[in-house]
């Protein structure tokens, strides 16, 4: 596969049509993985989704990196976002307008995943028409007391507790977390991508929340990234109260508040915590 750069440029998300001139993803699948000053996790994470399979071997990769000075990243589709502080959805959107993949899949750049992660992730799409997204599992791997138990908890991405869940199965979820998840591309862009207005995270909830309303989505346990644990309780505190800013902000652009409140009330550790 040949490497490719391009600029950023300030575009609404808009629906395509796959035609002969499209390149050879357009029936196929993009990973997209969007980064900030971490090059060597960005390097494992990419290198880990090459040796996951031959899927992974074939599959398109976008990194949006958001950064003073572009650079060249061999075998991936490089897109430069000058860092102005426009949130998580704004720069995901970037990805979504760069892939050209009919199957868009999320990974963090501070995340690795298992072999056949793609084929796992893919599976559900070509055995039923009307799965518009798929979650995967998300763990953590030589770690300490405290990251297995963040992980325990549910964090990040869910951690074991929908592994738990599904007990081997493929069960429907309506949660689906941008460090492990993959979409139909032509169902995310008519929904509109993701919010931009969520600057500070939760723009993964927001777009699933939308996906639900055309189509089902899944869990798959099948599908496992290992995301770098935190490991400490000072950076558990720091992203609680990062959580907790997102969920502000969330709750600040989301139409149907009583909604949203009650699905905080379901699944914020940040409230529970609160509360405790």
């Amino acid at each position: 596969m040949g490497s490719g750069s391009q600029s950023d440029v300030d575009q609404p998300v808009q629906s395509t049509q796959t035609s002969r001139t499209d390149p050879p993803w357009a029936g196929g699948v993009s990973v997209i993985i969007c980064t900030k000053a971490r090059p060597a996790e960005l390097a494992r994470a990419i290198a880990s989704v090459r040796a996951s399979g031959e899927a992974g071997r074939q599959a398109e990769i976008v990194v949006v990196e958001e950064t003073e000075t572009a650079r060249e990243i061999p075998g991936v589709r490089y897109v430069h976002v000058p860092p102005k502080g426009r949130g998580f959805g704004y720069v995901r959107n970037v990805g979504l307008r760069a892939a050209h993949g009919a199957l868009v899949l999320f990974v963090d750049d501070d995340c690795e995943v298992k072999h056949g992660w793609v084929e796992a992730l893919t599976a559900p799409f070509r055995a039923a028409p009307q799965i518009m997204g798929v979650a995967g599992t998300v763990l953590v791997r030589e770690c300490g007391l405290i990251g297995y138990a963040e992980n325990i908890l549910g964090f990040p991405g869910g951690g074991v507790r929908y592994l738990h869940k599904a007990n081997g199965r493929l069960i429907q979820t309506q949660y689906l977390s941008t460090c492990n998840c993959a979409y139909r591309r032509e169902a995310v862009l008519q929904v509109g991508g993701f919010s931009e207005s969520a600057r500070l995270g939760g723009e993964d909830s927001l777009l699933a929340e939308g996906i639900i309303t055309v189509g089902t989505c899944v869990y798959t346990p099948a599908a496992v990234v290992y995301h770098r644990p935190r490991g400490h309780l000072g950076a558990i505190f720091r992203w609680f109260i990062r959580r907790g800013q997102s969920e502000i902000g969330v709750m600040r652009v989301t139409p149907q508040l009583w909604k949203y409140l009650g699905y905080q009330l379901r699944t914020s550790w940040t409230i529970r915590l609160l509360g405790i």
